[in-house]
């Protein structure tokens, strides 16, 4: 079995539990990927990790730090990433972006398991029926979930 994880940017908390999820991973005989978008972030001001502290996570878009200019090349470089990786199941994080959206595309045309994984609270900010009901037909499209809040 192969997953992949994806993430926007791989931060220091996200690379410590990428690090658990692949010694896991080796006990229960399974291969673990990462895969994100950009090689930084204009949010948070990360440094730089060490290649070996960023084994078998794959970047994108290494030299940049914002997603804005390249939503035409995202969904493509996602999709096209994910079929050369071939993973069974795919944890996206979120939902709202072009990246994660690409990836449950991609899952659920390969007929592959995509895992969601996000955070969200009811009273965290006013919520609009449009809205929720289009998080509802994406959330619904995946296989399993794994939630804070």
């Amino acid at each position: 079995m192969r997953l992949v994880v994806m993430f926007d940017n791989f931060g220091p908390y996200h690379v410590a539990r990428f690090h658990a999820v692949l010694r896991q991973a080796e006990q229960e005989g399974f291969e673990v990927l990462g895969l994100e978008t950009l090689g930084a972030s204009r949010e948070y001001s990360w440094t730089s990790w060490a290649p070996s502290a960023r084994s078998n996570i794959i970047t994108l878009f290494p030299r940049v730090n914002q997603l804005q200019p390249l939503i035409p090349l995202i969904g493509y470089r996602v999709v096209k990433s994910l079929t050369a990786l071939r993973p069974d199941a795919v944890a996206i994080c979120g939902y709202r972006d072009v990246a994660p959206l690409a990836a449950l595309a991609w899952a659920k045309a390969k007929g592959k398991i995509a895992v969601l994984m996000s955070d969200s609270s009811y009273g965290d900010k006013q919520r609009y029926r449009l809205l929720e009901w289009g998080k509802s037909r994406i959330v619904r499209r995946c296989d399993a979930a794994l939630v804070a809040g």
